[in-house]
């Protein structure tokens, strides 16, 4: 059951946004809960990494995915995980700051079509049931609802399920630790025969979690999995 900690966080936190006049998360001006000038200034990931993993490098390839490939179709994030950016996600995630999504996923819809990829669905990485309990949210839900309707494309929650709780990511040190972490770690529920799914997440470092969620999709026959974060910390 959520803790009682949790609810008044989130009633607080909700409370405060719809009472107050809005301001700036970044810098505090008032009129938005992002201004256009701190949004314009979050860093952008750039275009110097690979088509498919979304990991830097000079080249349309980065080594792994040329000899490999990366379990997903592409992964994209469209800032890095510092300053403004790191400050949003940690924000929604560690500080309830629920009214931040909107802004979020808007940023996130803006950008998608630049990418020339196409989705039918919009899948949010899952929690765990204790994890999701224990926070009393999903950010890489509220994210996703927030792009589907932006989109205006269907959000599949019922698609994945995380079946193995694991230690969190950042707490990991290698990609092969972390590719070790999440294996097995998710199962599809759901139809997704010919589908292309969006794989939603608020930062992506190496791309496991990704791929973890990827493998059972493309088992269950979807023609295409992309992964779309808000920022990348690789």
């Amino acid at each position: 059951m959520t803790s009682l900690r949790v609810l008044l966080r989130r009633a607080a936190s909700l409370t405060l946004d719809e009472l107050l006049p809005p301001r700036c998360a970044l810098c505090a001006a008032y009129g938005a809960f992002l201004c256009a000038g701190c949004r314009d200034d979050l860093p952008v990931a750039g275009d110097d990494r690979c088509a498919i993993c979304w990991q830097m490098v000079a080249a349309p390839l980065c080594p792994r995915c040329a000899e490999y490939g990366a379990g997903l179709t592409a992964v994209r994030a469209p800032f890095r995980y510092e300053r403004g950016a790191q400050r949003l996600v940690t924000s929604v995630k560690y500080g309830g700051r629920f009214a931040l999504v909107g802004p979020m996923a808007e940023l996130l819809a803006v950008v998608w079509p630049s990418y020339g990829l196409a989705a039918s669905a919009v899948v949010p990485v899952p929690l765990h049931r204790r994890r999701e309990r224990s926070r009393g949210f999903n950010q890489a839900a509220l994210l996703a609802r927030g792009l589907g309707t932006r989109l205006g494309l269907p959000v599949r929650d019922d698609v994945l399920v995380r079946v193995r709780s694991t230690p969190a990511q950042v707490r990991t040190a290698s990609a092969a630790e972390r590719r070790q972490n999440v294996y097995g770690a998710f199962a599809c529920r759901a139809e997704v025969a010919d589908s292309a799914l969006l794989l939603v997440d608020d930062v992506v470092t190496t791309g496991a979690t990704f791929a973890a969620c990827a493998e059972p999709l493309f088992a269950a026959g979807a023609a295409a999995v992309y992964g779309l974060a808000f920022a990348t910390a690789g």
